[in-house]
């Protein structure tokens, strides 16, 4: 009995030590040395955070602003480091100011010893906007809006804010562009930019249709939770978003002037969220991305103020801010580049629906729509011609193509489109 009474001690406590092991754990890079300080509910709440400049400093000389938030691993230095460099690409960094914010969880705060009563941390939800976990409770979207007042109130001269986020935090500030309450002058420029988020907030019950990337309707689904929050806004809402409220989510989406961004090869589903609100958002973050531009293009734009931005050569990397057909979206000069590969989605949204299926395919290409009787030629990324015929038949072969990304390019008598499909 002794015996079996120690035995279960010795399990009770690797258990316990199990436990405490695995609450605590430094952030990946390091804990940064500069801290965002500001007042809710009139206490004190600090965020550490990585930058080029100290954000609470009166500057005359700042005209652009950055705030960049990292993934679900915290991998915020990284984020930082690759936007700077590609400010210095662009010869802007002298008059911008970077600043990733560490959305701090648990674990963190245990290992680095700092005080849960001052430090906001939150469980993986900060990404949605939820409440943080410390006594002063704060939704991460008022952090952003709390930074956003602080570069307001100190660089009088600024011109244009970026609000970024790769990965976990693009899903945050895809919903933050939606739902944010900051007060921001016209005389300046607000962009945001959702970089590879596993998915988006849909503000309405349609979803593409399957098989196609440009055509939606309220699809027919045991998936119960597919239309509420964080994959649409039709309950569920947290305190931030109900504050918001579903009519003006609608409205600021409309209204503001938000990116889709993602790189060209991300089409592999690690991490992915793969809930049914999920899948029906498409296969992987490229679809996904595309079909969000489509459908946001067709419903909630104003003044082609929604595109998708390609990063070309890239997977699921924040090195892709350091891309050069990306870099201008964050670092306006003088110089010219094609920022945006959005001409095929400009495409799809008109009356000559073709939509190339399935995306990613692996020996059969399908062409859904008037489709009939067209030449179609596929190239490689290379520019280099790989195929072309008339496509009377209803599936081309390309079993016989190496495996990677291609352009299809479809002529009609009345019209041209380009659309990219991708080769198992």
């Amino acid at each position: 009995m002794k015996k079996q009474l120690t035995i279960w001690l010795c399990f009770i406590m690797f258990g316990l030590s199990a436990h405490v092991i695995a609450q605590s754990n430094p952030l990946p890079e390091g804990l940064p040395p500069s801290r965002i300080s500001f007042k809710v509910n009139n206490k004190t709440v600090y965020i550490p955070y990585w930058r080029n400049l100290a954000i609470g400093t009166r500057r005359t000389n700042i005209t652009n602003a950055i705030i960049a938030f990292h993934g679900v691993n915290q991998y915020g230095k990284s984020v930082y480091d690759n936007l700077r460099s590609a400010a210095i690409s662009e010869g802007q960094l002298n008059n911008s100011l970077i600043v990733s914010p560490i959305m701090m969880e648990l674990d963190h705060m245990n290992y680095h010893n700092l005080d849960k009563n001052t430090y906001a941390y939150w469980t993986r939800r900060w990404k949605f906007g939820d409440l943080s976990q410390n006594s002063n409770r704060v939704s991460s979207f008022t952090v952003i809006d709390k930074i956003v007042e602080i570069l307001l109130r100190n660089n009088p001269n600024l011109k244009t804010l970026t609000i970024t986020g790769f990965s976990a935090g693009g899903q945050m500030i895809n919903r933050y562009a939606a739902g944010s309450r900051a007060s921001i002058p016209s005389n300046v420029k607000v962009q945001y930019v959702s970089y590879a988020p596993s998915i988006y907030l849909y503000p309405d019950s349609r979803r593409r249709i399957s098989g196609s990337e440009n055509r939606f309707r309220t699809p027919s689904t045991n998936c119960s939770n597919y239309n509420k929050y964080e994959f649409g806004i039709n309950g569920n809402l947290n305190s931030y978003m109900r504050a918001t409220g579903a009519t003006a989510i609608k409205r600021n989406l409309t209204n503001r002037t938000v990116y889709q961004m993602i790189g060209e090869r991300d089409t592999g589903t690690r991490y992915l969220d793969v809930r049914c609100g999920a899948k029906l958002q498409g296969d992987n973050r490229y679809q996904r991305a595309r079909i969000y531009t489509n459908y946001v293009r067709r419903y909630y734009m104003r003044n082609d103020n929604k595109k998708l931005l390609v990063a070309r050569g890239y997977g699921h990397s924040a090195g892709a801010y350091k891309a050069r057909n990306v870099r201008k979206v964050f670092f306006a000069s003088s110089r010219r580049s094609k920022a945006f590969d959005v001409h095929e989605f400009d495409k799809e949204t008109s009356t000559n629906e073709i939509t190339v299926y399935p995306n990613p395919a692996s020996n059969r290409l399908h062409l859904s729509g008037d489709s009939k009787n067209t030449s179609y030629s596929i190239f490689n990324p290379q520019g280099k011609m790989v195929r072309k015929g008339i496509n009377n038949a209803p599936e081309i072969t390309i079993e016989d193509l190496q495996p990677g990304m291609y352009f299809i390019q479809i002529k009609t008598d009345t019209f041209t489109t380009q659309k990219t499909f991708i080769k198992n």
